[in-house]
C-alpha cells in the first residue's frame, strides 16, 4: 500500500496547516491528524495525494473518432462546452477511454489546485501523485461508499461526485440496481485504496508535474561527454602543432 495523505474535505473552507487530513502508512495503519502534525509522521518522504471530490469536477467526451489517442489539447476542447469557466482557468486530466471511445477528464481550478501543492511544499511534503478520492473507488463496479462523513459515488458508475443523506435520496431512484454499498460506520472499508489505480486519473502533470530529480546516469553522461571534449581538444591541439 502507498503512503496516503488525505486532505479532508472538512478543511477546503479555509486551507491551513490545521487542515483536517488522514495519513495511510505502507502498513495501512490510518491515523487522523491536522496537517502540521502529518508533517512530523511523514518526515520528508514522498507520498501520494488524495483530494476529496469536492474540490473537482469529472465528465466524459462523446466517443472519439480515432482509435488513436488524442492529446489534452484536443479532449480539452471537445468537452469546453460541458464547462462552467474558461480553459485558462482550470487543470484538465484526461484518463484511460472505455470501451466506446469515451475519455473521462478531472477538471480542477488551476489556481486551487496550485494553493493546495504550495502548501505541502511550504511545509515540507513532497507530493508525487495527486488522486481524487472518488476516482480511486475499483472500476469494476458500480460503488456507494460512506466515507469521511458523506457517500462518495463512482467506481463503474458513469459519474464521480459527493452526497449527503438527503441527496442521495433524490438521486437513488436513478442509480443501477446492481450497485454496491459500502458504509465505513459499519466496516472497514479502506481496503480499496491498496488496490491498483491504473484507471484513475493522476492529476500531477503538465505544469504541475514535479520536477525530475537529477538521475545517476546523466552525472556518468556528463562526465563522459567532458572526457570526448577534453580528448577533441587535445587532439586539435596536437594537429594545429604538427601543421605549424
Amino acid at each position: 500500500m502507498k503512503t496516503w495523505l488525505y486532505l479532508t474535505a472538512e478543511g477546503l473552507a479555509a486551507p491551513s496547516v490545521d487542515w483536517p487530513c488522514c495519513v495511510w502508512s505502507s502498513a495501512g495503519q490510518r491515523q487522523l491528524m491536522p496537517l502540521n502534525q502529518a508533517v512530523q509522521i511523514l518526515k520528508g518522504q514522498a507520498v501520494d495525494l488524495m483530494l476529496p471530490m469536492e474540490l473537482c469536477s469529472w465528465l466524459r467526451s462523446e466517443p472519439w473518432p480515432s482509435r488513436r489517442r488524442p492529446n489534452a489539447q484536443a479532449i480539452a476542447f471537445a468537452v469546453e462546452e460541458q464547462l462552467s469557466e474558461s480553459l485558462e482557468k482550470l487543470h484538465l486530466s484526461v484518463g484511460t477511454c472505455d470501451s466506446k471511445g469515451r475519455y473521462p477528464v478531472m477538471v480542477i481550478d488551476r489556481e486551487r489546485l496550485a494553493c493546495v501543492l504550495a502548501l505541502l511544499t511550504d511545509v515540507g511534503i513532497e507530493v508525487r501523485s495527486v488522486f481524487v478520492d472518488a476516482d480511486l473507488l475499483p472500476q469494476d463496479q458500480a460503488l456507494g461508499v460512506w466515507w469521511f462523513g458523506r457517500w462518495i459515488l463512482g467506481g463503474g458508475l458513469p459519474a464521480r461526485m459527493t452526497l449527503a443523506d438527503e441527496g442521495l435520496a433524490l438521486l437513488r431512484p436513478v442509480l443501477p440496481s446492481d450497485i454496491q454499498w459500502r458504509d465505513e460506520r459499519r466496516e472497514n472499508v479502506d481496503q480499496w485504496l491498496s488496490g491498483g489505480h491504473g484507471q484513475s486519473i493522476n492529476l500531477l502533470h503538465g505544469d504541475f508535474a514535479p520536477r525530475g530529480k537529477r538521475l545517476p546516469w546523466r552525472l556518468g553522461g556528463l562526465a563522459m561527454l567532458m572526457l570526448l571534449l577534453l580528448n577533441w581538444g587535445a587532439s586539435e591541439a596536437r594537429i594545429h602543432h604538427l601543421e605549424n
